[in-house]
C-alpha cells in the first residue's frame, strides 16, 4: 500500500512537470516581456490574456494534480489562472480543476491505507463530528489550510454517495476558485484595494473556522 502511494504520487509531480513544461513554452512570449522590461500594463494584460483553450486545459490538469497531491498546493495556480483569464474564465477553471482534484483524491483513497497519525487527526475528528455532516464537509473544503485527503476521508468514513459528494465538492470550493482568480486579475492589473479585499476574504474563511473549533456549537 505504502509502494502505491508514493507510485502516484510521482506520476502526478511527473505529469504536472510536463504540464508546467507546456506552459513555460507556451509563456515564453510574456516571460521574454518582462525580461526585458519594455512594456506598458494594457501591453502586459493583452498579450497575458492572449492564451485560449488549449493552455486553459493545461492550467485545468495542473490545478487539479496540484491540488491532488499531499503537501503541495494549488493556490499559486490559481492565482495564476486569474491572472491570465480573468476573474470568470479563471474562476471557471479553478473550480473545474479543483473538483477534479478532489474526485483524483477520492478515488485514490480506496487504493492506499492511511496512517494511524493521520487518523487520529485532530481536523479529521473536527470534521467527522459535526452535528451536520454535509455543513462539515463542506466548509472543509472551503478552507484552503484543510489537506484535501482529509476532508475526502472523511467523506469516505462517512459514507456520502458520490453524486452527493460532487455538489458538496462544488459548493464548497466555489468561494476559495473566485478568492484566487479575482486575486489573480488584481495583481495584473495592480489593483491593491481588491488585492486588499481578497486576502480579507482568505482570513475571514480561516477565521470562520477557528471560532466552529473553539465554541463547537454546531458540532455533536
Amino acid at each position: 500500500m505504502k509502494g502505491k502511494k508514493w507510485l502516484l504520487i510521482f506520476l502526478g509531480i511527473s505529469v504536472g512537470i510536463l504540464l508546467v513544461g507546456k506552459l513555460y513554452h507556451d509563456f515564453q512570449p510574456q516571460i521574454q516581456m518582462l525580461i526585458r522590461g519594455h512594456f506598458t500594463q494594457s501591453e502586459l494584460i493583452k498579450s497575458v490574456r492572449s492564451h485560449g483553450l488549449e493552455d486553459g486545459m493545461v492550467l485545468i490538469g495542473l490545478t487539479a494534480i496540484m491540488y491532488a497531491i499531499p503537501g503541495l498546493s494549488s493556490s499559486i495556480v490559481c492565482i495564476f489562472n486569474g491572472l491570465c483569464y480573468g476573474p470568470v474564465l479563471g474562476t471557471t477553471i479553478n473550480w473545474i480543476g479543483n473538483l477534479l482534484g478532489n474526485i483524483l483524491v477520492w478515488m485514490t483513497l480506496s487504493q492506499i491505507k492511511l496512517s494511524d497519525r493521520t487518523k487520529k487527526s485532530k481536523l479529521l475528528d473536527d470534521l467527522l463530528q459535526f452535528k451536520y455532516p454535509m455543513m462539515g464537509l463542506i466548509l472543509g473544503y472551503m478552507i484552503p489550510f484543510i489537506p484535501s485527503f482529509l476532508v475526502n476521508f472523511a467523506a469516505n468514513q462517512m459514507k456520502v454517495k458520490f453524486s452527493k459528494l460532487i455538489g458538496v465538492i462544488g459548493i464548497g470550493i466555489l468561494p476559495s476558485a473566485v478568492i484566487y482568480a479575482v486575486g489573480g486579475d488584481a495583481i495584473l492589473k495592480g489593483d491593491n484595494q481588491r488585492a486588499v479585499i481578497v486576502i480579507s476574504c482568505i482570513v475571514i474563511l480561516v477565521g470562520l473556522y477557528v471560532i466552529i473549533r473553539k465554541k463547537r456549537k454546531i458540532v455533536k
